[in-house]
């Protein structure tokens, strides 16, 4: 049906876009309506007012790319879309044009309406989320820690430069092999229920302060302790997870040799007071929760003072680390020896009775004074100790078994020394 130009321009204003309605005269291009959007993508023109030719405003690059592309639409009827920045004052704006032919009834002259969408706020929202790739695109590669990507299945798809470094696969070897391939063996059976627990879980992330310890597995087979922090996004209606992995083997090395000279007495190499203190809280503990028995021996050397002063220091020192040695050759693998200062020793014989207790301790009373130090100018410098031995009991706490452990030393050093007391 026909549309006269009132009901033409009545049609477009009624519409959200830009728009306006043409008819081609010979070579001129003349507007039967339009509406307020359409002359402001155009541009303020007094001359823009309807049956206006479009040849007359050639002033704006918006009408030159209408007069390229008219000609085409009317001479084929087949719709033109494109989309183009033009300049408008001292700003350049981005538009979406389409040129679409009417129906008309036959023999009536061809219209075309032309259709504008104002693309700059998506041009933004696209530069912006290039920017945005970009800058995450810049911190991923550039990061210190691996970060690795997997989907549902646990099939690694992204790999960064970090990643490579730790695990010593390039990108192209690893992508497309299952996560579980950088893991020691012992730790990759039940890996598929730990990613499935996490999936069903509400929370979409552990933060950096709940990273847990793993331990992953080099290219070259060599295992090194790591941190893990673990996310989940929806890509496209798919699970993906991306796991930040950071290296801390020289910081658990460094922790452990740490923990190691806080726990130990640098002159005999045994265990010291501090990692006494807290193993007998911790056995104290299980004995409490669990009924777990042991017992504890408390170990002097005799006459140190002695042989200090009449062999030195020196020679003191060698006796004590011969003590150590020998002590140490003779207790079962699970007892803890500790130095407890200057010449007292003591030592926890877990899951042990007092009876039981009292048989290794005359063992290694027995053992220690058939020990020959050899001192200065080969001369035999013999050494025995003194043992006091107790069993923990229910009312005990560690300063109690401590206090009667000292208590039967005290007996056994009264008594004569090189023997063991209760």
């Amino acid at each position: 049906m026909l549309k006269t130009p009132q009901k033409l321009q009545q049609m477009v204003d009624a519409i959200h876009a830009s728009i306006a309605v043409v008819e081609r005269h010979e070579h001129e291009f003349i507007i039967l309506a339009c509406n307020e959007r359409f002359k402001n993508m155009l541009g303020e023109n007094p001359n823009l007012t309807p049956y206006c030719s479009l040849n007359s405003i050639l002033a704006t690059s918006m009408a030159n790319t209408l007069l390229r592309f008219l000609p085409e639409v009317f001479d084929t009827d087949e719709p033109i879309e494109l989309e183009q920045a033009f300049e408008k004052g001292q700003k350049s704006k981005w538009w979406r044009l389409f040129l679409k032919p009417m129906a008309q009834p036959h023999g009536h002259q061809k219209r075309v309406m032309i259709t504008g969408i104002n693309m700059d706020d998506k041009v933004a929202l696209e530069t912006e989320i290039n920017k945005t790739g970009a800058r995450y695109s810049s911190v991923v590669k550039g990061a210190f820690d691996a970060i690795i990507t997997m989907d549902r299945y646990q099939t690694i798809n992204y790999f960064n430069r970090a990643a490579e470094l730790i695990f010593e696969y390039s990108a192209e070897e690893i992508i497309g092999k299952p996560i579980t391939s950088l893991m020691p063996v012992r730790h990759r059976e039940h890996h598929s229920e730990y990613v499935e627990e996490f999936n069903n879980e509400i929370v979409s992330s552990r933060d950096m302060g709940e990273r847990i310890q793993i331990y992953g597995l080099k290219k070259s087979g060599v295992e090194f302790a790591a941190e893990i922090s673990i996310s989940k996004i929806l890509v496209e209606g798919e699970t993906e997870f991306t796991a930040i992995i950071r290296d801390v083997s020289q910081r658990t090395q460094l922790l452990d040799e740490l923990k190691f000279k806080l726990n130990t007495d640098y002159l005999t190499g045994l265990r010291n007071r501090n990692y006494l203190d807290h193993k007998l809280i911790s056995m104290s503990n299980r004995f409490k929760r669990y009924g777990f028995r042991f017992s504890l021996l408390m170990i002097d050397l005799d006459h140190f003072k002695q042989i200090n002063d009449t062999y030195g220091h020196m020679v003191g020192d060698q006796i004590l680390k011969c003590f150590a040695d020998a002590a140490t050759a003779l207790l079962r693998e699970g007892d803890k020896i500790a130095r407890f200062g200057g010449e007292e020793f003591a030592v926890i014989l877990p899951g042990t009775e007092l009876y039981a207790a009292k048989l290794t301790a005359t063992r290694l009373c027995k053992h220690i004074s058939e020990q020959a130090f050899i001192g200065p100018d080969e001369k035999v410098i013999p050494f025995t100790v003194s043992i006091g031995v107790v069993e923990f009991e229910p009312e005990d706490d560690v300063k109690s078994i401590m206090n009667r452990a000292d208590e039967a030393l005290y007996k056994a050093k009264v008594g004569g020394r090189n023997r063991i007391s209760d």
